[in-house]
């Protein structure tokens, strides 16, 4: 028997018209709850040695984009199955915090936590959960240490915006410190002769307004060996504002072997099934 005191806010109460007269309906964990169950769950795993750490800490904060995002994996089988896109998301960051500052006694909170601390908003696909991490991962953990990005957020294009082609810009990464935008290209168009010209329409917009723009294929995250030549790119075209000197520890430190054991695991973990790559595969 549970005897833990979860928060007021930790059930959703549902009714419905099929319910008999005077049924009182059910209740449903919210995402924060579900959360810190799954953080109970991996811990488990962890102590019984069929779970790194790290593998615990990238599905917990995958399942947080999930929920402050605009995508559904399949629930039933997250890897192989199909992704549903254009959803309402279902929490904010914030929301994931505050819940989590009220159960500082149960088993998990400190892994739900790191993860709700990693995790982004809005992210509208798992590619772009997964660009984000690769990029705002401290290093320790696998990324490079930048800022955490503005996922799929319009620019203020201000007085800056004269000789702008386009009424409004939405990368799908920025960092604003930076000045760099991320543009991923799942190749879903159907008009590539369109799709040249947009690209570089928006490309041309981001020079006007003085941002790097770096776009992303599915290539450039193939391998790891592949995420790693585009971390470097990155790195080298954040040197203006990261400095010189932060610029190459952070380019040295692509090779440690242990950070890329972590990134191979963020692969490994993050890719749908069918696209991963062997060297991923476990």
């Amino acid at each position: 028997m549970c005897s833990v005191e979860f928060p007021a806010t930790a059930f959703l109460g549902l009714s419905s018209p099929l319910l008999k007269p005077g049924t009182h309906g059910f209740a449903i964990d919210v995402p924060q709850l579900s959360l810190l169950q799954l953080a109970r769950d991996r811990q488990r795993r962890i102590r019984r040695g069929i779970l790194e750490d790290f593998a615990a800490l990238v599905d917990l904060t995958e399942f947080t984009n999930e929920m402050c995002g605009s995508y559904g994996r399949d629930p039933w089988d997250p890897l192989r199955g199909a992704c549903t896109y254009g959803l309402r998301p279902l929490q904010r960051l914030e929301d994931f915090s505050g819940f989590l500052a009220g159960c500082s006694r149960m088993r998990g909170v400190a892994l739900a936590r790191q993860a709700a601390h990693l995790a982004v908003e809005s992210a509208a696909s798992p590619m772009e959960s997964l660009l984000a991490l690769l990029l705002s991962l401290p290093p320790e953990l696998g990324g490079i240490g930048l800022e955490k990005p503005l996922v799929n957020q319009p620019l203020d294009l201000g007085p800056s915006g004269r000789g702008v082609q386009h009424r409004r810009l939405r990368p799908d990464l920025y960092f604003p410190g930076l000045e760099l935008a991320l543009e991923y290209d799942s190749g879903e168009w159907h008009d590539l002769a369109e799709q040249r010209r947009e690209d570089v329409r928006r490309m041309q917009d981001y020079a006007a307004l003085g941002i790097v723009a770096c776009p992303i294929v599915f290539d450039d995250l193939r391998t790891p060996a592949a995420a790693e030549t585009l971390l470097a790119r990155v790195i080298s075209s954040s040197s203006r504002h990261m400095g010189k000197r932060l610029a190459r520890e952070r380019l040295d430190l692509l090779g440690d072997p242990e950070l890329r054991a972590r990134r191979r695991i963020l692969l490994r973990r993050l890719l749908p099934r069918g696209r991963r790559p062997p060297e991923c595969a476990s």
